[in-house]
């Protein structure tokens, strides 16, 4: 079993607190997916597309959560804190 660190206060980061419903819900889902699988923050375009974050995206990078990168997104400075 894999474990996902989240701050109690990641609700509250500026970051975090302006997102739709939808796109904090595929952020800590992407954590979730990232520490499961050890793909050290990467989010390829085919897994975004299963579990329809594809549709997130856009929101997240504007956040500066996710960083667009060949073939998917890294969510921004996961191995700091995973």
């Amino acid at each position: 079993m894999t474990w996902v660190r989240i701050d109690d206060a990641m609700p509250l980061h500026q970051k975090v607190y302006p997102l739709s419903d939808g796109a904090f819900r595929a952020h800590v889902e992407a954590l979730c997916h990232c520490a499961r699988s050890l793909t050290d923050g990467l989010v390829t375009e085919k897994v975004a597309r299963a579990h329809r974050w594809i549709k997130r995206s856009p929101e997240l990078v504007q956040a500066g959560l996710w960083d667009k990168v060949d073939g998917g997104w890294l969510i921004h400075d996961y191995l700091q804190f995973n």
